[in-house]
C-alpha cells in the first residue's frame, strides 16, 4: 500500500478526519497528504499530561520555541495542580 493509500483510505477514509498528512522523520519530508491539507507558515506545539492535551498554533510572526514554552509551562502549572 502506498503512502497517500494509508492518508486516503485509513485516515480521511475513517470519516473523522478533514485533513490528514504523513511524514517521514528521518528524511524531512511528506510522504503523503490531503489536498485540503493546510499550507502556509503556521506551526503546531503540544504537550501532554497524565489528563490533559495542550495544542498551541502559531503563525510566521512567532518562535516555535517560544510558543512552545508557552505551552510546557501550562502543561507544567496543570501536572503541579493534579491534571
Amino acid at each position: 500500500m502506498s503512502w497517500q493509500s494509508y492518508v486516503n483510505d485509513q485516515l480521511l477514509g475513517s470519516g473523522q478526519l478533514a485533513s490528514a498528512a504523513i511524514v517521514d522523520l528521518s528524511a524531512g519530508s511528506v510522504s503523503a497528504q490531503s489536498s485540503s491539507f493546510p499550507k502556509g507558515a503556521l506551526g503546531v506545539c503540544m504537550a501532554k499530561t497524565s489528563t490533559m492535551l495542550i495544542i498551541g498554533v502559531y503563525g510566521e510572526q512567532n518562535q516555535p520555541g517560544n510558543a512552545a514554552t508557552v505551552v510546557e509551562k501550562l502543561a507544567d502549572y496543570l501536572v503541579e495542580n493534579g491534571y
